[in-house]
């Protein structure tokens, strides 16, 4: 699995780091697993978000984990997202 983590703000995005795990990890059929993954973050991202969520009074940022998940030797999208900070509703 690999791919990006992407920050995001309304229409705009902004690439904030990258994500990977190449290392086998076996998962049975209808069940879960925690896959280990190694998270790079890129500081001129980050702090490109920082000074966005300062300009536009933001406290909530939303997260988004893109890539690719190589299981069964089939190719499948990985979309996670999240929200980080300040406001969030918790229901």
């Amino acid at each position: 699995m690999a791919g990006n983590i992407v920050a995001v703000n309304g229409d705009d995005q902004y690439i904030i780091g990258n994500f990977s795990n190449f290392t086998p990890v076996p998962v049975n059929g209808n069940s879960e697993t925690v896959v280990p993954v190694r998270v790079r973050l890129q500081m001129i991202g980050i702090v490109q978000n920082i000074i966005d969520a300062f300009r536009n009074g933001d406290t909530v940022r939303v997260v988004r984990l893109q890539g690719y998940v190589n299981a069964g030797f089939i190719r499948a999208p990985l979309n996670v997202e999240f929200a980080i900070g300040t406001g969030i509703n918790r229901q």
